[in-house]
């Protein structure tokens, strides 16, 4: 049995992980632009106001990413499949269950709940370890923190406009939830 997991980031916000630690993102439950996932609103509706959610989502099989990384990603440049074994995301804090915006089985939606802070508004205090983390690279799995390391000078950081497709209302119209990571 496999027990990785997978998940597609953009080169750039992998170049701007600064701590070591890859980290969820705060969910908010803005109409329109975060997936609307009904655990989520669910905990959300329940939530104290010093409190925040935050998510972070993977798929389960490497073919899976594969297959977004294809379908939903090339429009958006350099992109990355990396992968963690899955107890390492529960070790973490993070609780376990399937993103509703995906058939059962294909893509986890991992979450947990903290007192809002200072230094958690947008990314979650609770992290994976970039130790844990092995990113896709010319064929081979190799260290996140090597990725990183190596390819700072070769990572574009600026979307050149004529790099953006020119007919964007398919994308625009598209059940879209991962365009919230990008």
């Amino acid at each position: 049995m496999d027990d990785y997991i997978y998940r597609i980031d953009t080169a750039v916000k992998l170049k701007k992980i600064q701590d070591g630690f890859f980290r969820a993102k705060r969910w908010e439950n803005r109409s329109g632009i975060d997936y609307p996932h009904k655990l989520l609103k669910d905990r959300y509706a329940e939530l104290p106001p010093a409190e925040g959610i935050y998510l972070i989502c993977f798929y389960s099989s490497q073919q899976k990413a594969e297959i977004s990384l294809k379908n939903d990603f090339s429009c958006f440049g350099d992109c990355q499949i990396s992968r963690c074994r899955k107890d390492t995301v529960l070790d973490a804090g993070l609780i376990e269950s399937w993103d509703d915006g995906f058939l059962i089985g294909d893509a986890y939606l991992f979450w947990c709940q903290e007192v809002l802070t200072q230094s958690n508004t947008k990314l979650s205090s609770t992290g994976i370890s970039l130790e844990h983390i092995e990113t896709l690279s010319q064929g081979e799995w190799i260290s996140l923190i090597d990725y990183i390391e190596n390819s700072s000078s070769s990572v574009n950081t600026t979307v050149e406009p004529a790099s953006l497709p020119k007919d964007v209302s398919a994308i625009q119209n598209k059940k879209a939830w991962w365009k919230f990571w990008l």
